[in-house]
């Protein structure tokens, strides 16, 4: 169903101390939870179930909910799933609303099979070590990880890190050497908590991982060595792996000497069970098992190759690689085999973009969900296809060889989605982005918000093409969703503390273009006073009708089995109606692989058309909702999107018309324009995307950095400039933005969505001090701009004032961690007006 999800501050909607949050509206007493000072409320319907015969219609507003109450305490389910999947995240971060799992979606849940990754992988191994697993479940997959993975030790072995921790909660720290903590701890504020969790781990004070426990009913009563010798684990089949590079992400990439290298080595493994001299003698063995070689250390097969990094950081991600994965999956698929249990191994190997962490840790992740981008070619689709049905196949029978094909890969076309998320239309999810952070900085800056979220239909659900979905104007169905959700808060907001007059709507990537084609109907205006656009604009893609997709959309309709005698026909809207989710969603995939088909926002000409025409046009005649707005780019959008494959002149030329033209159309002036274009982003590396590298290519062809360039400005800076240029013209207030802060995978730069973390302020601890600085006040611009349309309004951290974008000074704010500052909007300019100027030519 369409579905919303909302967290408000606590105190906004009428709760007791002690009762769960509870809303009345109209009749239907809604019941949600709390989470760390904000009260969440999930899965509210919207609108009515898009199925049958409201497949492919506008969405029809649910009035009321019909029943007397409502458990709204969690996010809405989408479909059955198919594994019990345990997340990573090193035991401190993570969270299960990661990985979407419509992918995998199996006809029962009457037999479970465990499944996770990576730290989820060592809890799911963690538990294999005691047989009374076997009531529970009847078989496993471990991703990149296995109980052995990390040295294991007793809690009291830490019990000086621990009272370092304690000593670091305020009101705590009195009684942090007393042996008398845990009471103190169980009434501690939430936040003293997690603010010491990430002071201890960022001095590398304390690792939290599973302990050893010796007491009866012990989970872990032994090292997972001695146990697996003695066969005393549970015997469920189970499929276990890594990935090629797995220490590639963990290895340090400062220079380390060989008695650096010992002692970090030392570190990582040290226990009061075994004497210092015997665990120097073993690393010592080690270190001249793992030769200082860069030919043979990790990223494995790239030679002597560096990648601008010490020749240490190779030898130390083997080691790392080998000592935390490699070889303790291999003493647990040796150790079942040994004792009779039935098990498969893997090794991935599929060759990454990145070439300096090689086939890293969590690689496989989208490969196993589904969900890897077009852009990484007709291989690695088939390959992912494959590990669907081999980790589907071993869930249904305990064995990955059943010989069936895609057919288990149901997608449910319940779950409409939206928040306004990205995903290219195609993938997304409301539940991906947790707004909790956010809303408990507004409490705590007393500019209280409620963050809400919800779902909307995607690819042919949400965007059928063809001159039929045109004659019939079943067209952008998914920002209807949109309207259908904004219209359902103008209703309702109140009776959960809101006011309907101070709505902002708010969207990254594809979620944030939906808001732009919002934009351009003034009768937005009455759904919402403002906007926030992160890295999406109107104008980002070419736009066309839903007719010139015609041929496209017949291509699709063929590979639907049951309507695919009718794809030729004109009359294909009843029969996709009536054609299961399957076949439909495997028709998808398929269109999506071979590159014939994609799913976006059309061109509308009809009576209260929401694409009335292409947004340049828009633009000029100011005819365009007169909210005040934010948007903004990151500095290199475009290398997330560029081919990594050699690319000659003409074949780029030939790339850049394919997506700026529709099937069949004419592309004299497109060729002419193109050609232009390549002339003002010439060959030359040290001008190409990721900027700020120079002639760095990260062992990527050159015309990758070219390529990068071009699509960065072509689909979001150019279009982000004629935005903010657009509306200081005729008066509108607005706010630019240029995201700059470096990331860690330097072939990337500062890459398409690298800023969600930061706006969410949940970046990882690992991240430095400037960031996490950074992070807050990005937080408290967002917040200051929803609650006042200002994003300077004082409160929170002490941040740079951020000017409003005017015509006549064009001025954005660099986001930069320790560098946050005004600078001019001028970057590339010859470049980005020729784009703009050329705006029609590129059917924007």
């Amino acid at each position: 169903m369409l579905l919303f999800h909302l967290v408000c501050a606590l105190g906004t909607v009428a709760s007791s101390v002690h009762a769960l949050p509870e809303v009345k509206v109209r009749g239907t007493t809604i019941s949600g939870r709390d989470i760390s000072n904000v009260e969440f409320f999930g899965g509210i319907p919207f609108a009515e179930p898009p199925v049958g015969a409201l497949r492919l219609q506008p969405p029809v507003l649910k009035v009321q909910l019909n029943s007397t109450t409502f458990n709204a305490a969690d996010y809405g389910k989408s479909c059955i799933q198919p594994l019990f999947w345990t997340y990573g995240g090193a035991f401190i971060i993570g969270s299960s609303t990661l990985y979407n799992g419509t992918e995998l979606v199996q006809r029962s849940i009457q037999r479970v099979t465990i499944f996770g990754e990576s730290a989820g992988a060592m809890m799911t191994g963690v538990l294999l070590l005691n047989p009374k697993l076997e009531r529970l479940a009847r078989g496993a997959i471990l991703e990149s990880g296995s109980s052995n993975g990390p040295s294991s030790f007793s809690a009291a072995r830490n019990e000086r890190s621990w009272q370092n921790f304690v000593g670091k909660v305020p009101s705590c720290a009195s009684i942090a050497s007393s042996g008398s903590t845990f009471n103190c701890l169980q009434s501690a504020p939430a936040p003293e908590i997690i603010t010491a969790m990430f002071e201890t781990v960022t001095l590398a004070d304390l690792v939290w991982t599973p302990t050893l426990d010796t007491s009866r009913n012990s989970l872990y009563p032994d090292l997972p060595s001695r146990l697996y010798s003695k066969g005393r684990f549970a015997r469920l089949p189970f499929i276990a792996g890594t990935n090629r590079d797995e220490g590639t992400l963990f290895a340090s990439q400062q220079p380390l000497t060989d008695e650096a290298l010992k002692a970090v080595l030392i570190a990582a493994s040290a226990s009061s069970s075994v004497s210092a001299g015997a665990l120097g003698t073993t690393i010592d063995k080690v270190l001249e098992l793992y030769p200082a070689n860069p030919a043979v250390g990790s990223p494995y097969g790239t030679g002597e190759e560096l990648f601008g990094l010490p020749s240490s950081y190779k030898r130390h991600a083997s080691i790392m690689g080998d000592m935390t994965f490699d070889a303790p999956r291999r003493m647990w698929s040796q150790a079942a085999a040994k004792f009779g249990v039935k098990s498969y191994g893997y090794h991935f190997t599929d060759p990454q973009p990145v070439p300096a962490l090689g086939v890293a840790h969590a690689a496989e992740i989208p490969y196993v969900y589904g969900q890897v981008p077009p852009a990484a070619g007709p291989a690695s689709q088939n390959l992912s296809l494959a590990m669907v049905d081999y980790w589907i196949s071993f869930t249904v029978s305990l064995d990955p060889n059943d010989g069936k094909g895609v057919k288990h890969a149901i997608v449910c076309d319940e779950n409409m989605r939206e928040d306004s998320y990205g995903g290219g239309y195609a993938v997304g999810s409301s539940h991906l982005n947790n707004g909790s952070e956010i809303v408990q900085r507004s409490i705590q800056r007393g500019t209280p918000i409620i963050y809400v979220n919800f779902n909307y239909r995607l690819g042919p659900l949400g965007f059928p093409q063809g001159q039929e979905a045109d004659d019939q104007r079943a067209l952008n169905l998914g920002i209807k969703d949109q309207i259908a959700a904004l219209e359902w808060l103008q209703a309702n907001i109140h009776f959960f503390g809101g006011d309907k007059h101070k709505v902002t709507v708010f969207g990254e990537s594809a979620g944030a273009i939906m808001i732009g084609i919002l934009l351009l109907n003034p009768r937005s205006e009455r759904l919402a006073r403002g906007a926030i656009l992160q890295s999406g604009s109107s104008n980002g893609l070419a736009t066309f009708t839903a007719a010139q997709q015609e041929a496209s959309w017949k291509a699709y309709v063929g590979k639907i089995p049951s309507c695919a005698s009718a794809a030729a026909s004109g009359s294909t809207l009843s029969c996709f109606q009536n054609a299961t989710v399957e076949e439909i969603t495997t028709a998808l995939v398929q269109g999506l692989e071979l590159g014939d088909l994609y799913f976006a926002p059309t061109l509308d000409s009809g009576r209260n058309s929401l694409f009335p025409d292409l947004p340049s046009r828009i633009y000029s005649k100011g005819h365009f909702a007169r909210l005040p707005f934010i948007a903004g780019t990151n500095l290199d959008e475009g290398t997330q999107f560029a081919s990594q494959q050699p690319l000659a002149e003409e074949d780029l030329k030939a790339m850049l018309v394919a997506i700026n033209a529709y099937p069949g159309s004419s592309t004299g002036a497109l060729e002419t324009t193109t050609s232009k274009l390549l002339e003002l982003y010439p060959a030359d590396p040290a001008v190409g995307s990721p900027y700020r590298t120079g002639d760095e290519l990260f062992g990527l062809p050159a015309s990758y950095k070219r390529h990068s360039s071009i699509l960065g400005d072509m689909i979001f800076e150019a279009p982000r400039r004629m935005l903010s240029q657009s509306a200081a013209k005729f008066g509108v207030r607005s706010y630019a933005y240029q995201f700059t802060d470096p990331q860690a995978i330097a072939g990337q730069g500062v890459y398409h969505t690298a800023e969600i973390p930061y706006v969410y302020g949940q970046l990882p601890q690992t991240a430095n001090g400037a960031s996490q600085n950074l992070s807050l006040a990005m937080v408290d611009y967002w917040i200051s701009f929803t609650t006042s349309l200002d994003p300077n309004d004082r409160k929170g951290v002490k941040r740079p004032t951020w000017p409003q974008y005017e015509f006549k000074n064009q001025k954005l704010l660099q986001l930069e961690g320790g560098n946050t500052t005004v600078v001019l909007d001028r970057f590339r300019k010859e470049a980005i007006e020729f784009l703009n100027s050329n705006a029609l030519v590129l059917s924007r």
